[in-house]
């Protein structure tokens, strides 16, 4: 009985249709947001091109902090190396490792590069084995090399 009762508050319609627009009433929200967050990263990579690292850690904050991958490694690369912060090794790991979970591929390699020379992180081969090892299964050739001279040296 509750079906018919609910079918019949839709005359004509589905009992699925209120679900349906409402799939696409959040389709419509998240199509106008994503350029917004696009434009937000671009604006952040123009910005550190041009130096100007105040403006870009302004626009790679909020997006990292929301999850961008992108905005993640570039935080990371600001700590890493102390363009508009504080040089944070610790914090540019943290940043580095959100963003090499999501698949960063950039991201990934200066993991490892920070456990080989032991920066932000304790020295630990098998960890930066690890990171490269997983940058080469992305095609990479070059950190091929690293990745078998470091397994040669261990």
């Amino acid at each position: 009985m509750c079906k018919m009762a609910r079918a019949s508050l839709f005359p004509g319609r589905s009992p699925l249709a209120p679900r349906v627009a409402a799939w696409w009433i959040m389709l419509l929200i998240v199509a106008l947001i994503a350029p917004a967050q696009a434009a937000d990263l671009q604006a952040g990579l123009e910005a550190y091109e041009r130096n100007d690292y105040e403006a870009a850690l302004k626009e790679f904050h909020p997006l990292a902090e929301e999850g961008d991958a992108e905005a993640r490694y570039k935080l990371g690369v600001m700590y890493d190396v102390g363009k508009g912060v504080p040089k944070n090794e610790a914090e540019a790991v943290s940043w580095y490792r959100k963003a090499a979970e999501q698949g960063h591929v950039s991201a990934q390699y200066a993991l490892g590069v920070l456990y080989y020379n032991g920066e932000g992180v304790p020295q630990d081969y098998v960890q930066a084995y690890a990171w490269f090892d997983i940058v080469v299964s992305q095609g990479d050739k070059e950190v091929e090399r690293i990745r078998d001279d470091l397994a040669n040296s261990m």
